[in-house]
């Protein structure tokens, strides 16, 4: 069983489209939604601000931040309301909703900016270079029958990512709780080994009958 974010991906999401609703321009939004999240830590945060920098962005003055729950982060930027959060937290009657695209693969956060729908923008997280030449040697040199991906990210992302390195198996959107039901059910029905790279990974780990971490540099120990 492995675990997605970190493990099979470097854990390092890139701001790959940004979709305008009529009315923004890309610029515009890119500097507002960054100016924002410089005050967050989330891995989004990291990818838009690596964009903004890419393109020589000057951020603006913010104020008031907060991030009240199901709300995602909110602030004013130069005297403008922008809000960055995600597709399931945001009003049917919002100003703009309608354009919002359909869900597609991978990751993405949904910017508002004074109450009307502006952009959606999407993400990759890469998976790591070894990940499929890695999942493909389990079975033939190791004698495993079963391999799979089990993730709190959506299912979209976690499917792509499993596409891309070989795994038809997958479990999403589960919250931590659910994934150490589900690595003990299997590891009762068979000898389990659980890979995972972070302090979140470890309950797993240890339900396991084995459990394996990888760290950024992507040795196993």
């Amino acid at each position: 069983i492995f675990d997605k974010t970190g493990t099979l991906t470097y854990g390092a999401p890139k701001l790959t489209e940004q979709i305008m609703a009529s009315g923004f321009e890309q610029k515009e939004v890119l500097t507002l939604v960054a100016s924002l999240e410089r005050y967050s830590k989330h891995p989004l945060a990291r990818a838009i601000l690596a964009e903004a920098e890419s393109n020589k962005l000057e951020l603006a003055e913010t104020s008031n931040v907060s991030e009240p729950p199901g709300q995602g982060l909110r602030g004013t930027v130069s005297g403008r309301q922008v809000q960055v959060t995600s597709r399931t937290q945001l009003d049917a009657n919002l100003p703009g909703i309608e354009q919002l695209p359909a869900v597609a693969g991978g990751l993405e956060c949904v910017a508002v900016i004074d109450g009307r729908y502006a952009a959606d923008l999407r993400f990759r997280d890469a998976p790591r270079s070894e990940s499929s030449s890695f999942v493909r040697h389990l079975e033939p040199e190791h004698s495993f029958s079963r391999v799979l991906i089990l993730s709190g990210d959506r299912e979209s992302e976690v499917r792509y990512l499993a596409d891309q390195v070989g795994i038809s198996e997958i479990f999403a959107e589960k919250r931590p709780e659910e994934k150490l039901a589900i690595v003990r059910k299997e590891t009762a029905a068979a000898k389990t080994l659980y890979v995972g790279d972070g302090i979140n990974d470890a309950p797993s780990m240890l339900a396991a009958t084995v459990g394996m971490a990888i760290g950024q540099n992507s040795d196993v120990t």
